[in-house]
């Protein structure tokens, strides 16, 4: 486990696993909602701050770019991260998005809350 991982990732992911990994519904229903909820508040992600996003909304907008993580990149990315050799959070978020830095990824994200199209 990261210790250099920021909170929003620690309570987005539990936030997705409670959404994703329970029942059909909570992902079709609190799914949407979340977006809905995220999308409203633009203002609440910036890029970047110490080689990191910054999510002032850690629940949900954690959650949601957990949510993006693993439309983009896998449903296995998030324990890719968490495993990973790598030092440090950043590191390991680096080294699972190549081709891609993180401001790319950042930007993909922002991209997809306003259109909900992965590339």
């Amino acid at each position: 486990m990261y210790r250099s991982a920021p909170r929003w990732f620690w309570q987005g992911l539990q936030e997705y696993d409670a959404v994703f990994g329970s029942s059909l519904f909570n992902r079709a229903t609190v799914g949407g909602r979340l977006l809905e909820v995220v999308r409203k508040k633009p203002m609440d992600f910036t890029c970047c701050q110490a080689g990191l996003p910054s999510i002032a909304d850690e629940t949900n907008g954690g959650a949601a770019f957990a949510w993006f993580l693993a439309r983009r990149f896998g449903d296995d990315v998030h324990n890719r991260i968490l495993r990973s050799s790598a030092p440090t959070f950043a590191e390991a978020l680096a080294a699972e998005i190549r081709p891609l830095g993180i401001p790319e990824l950042f930007s993909e994200f922002v991209g997809w809350l306003a259109d909900g199209k992965v590339p």
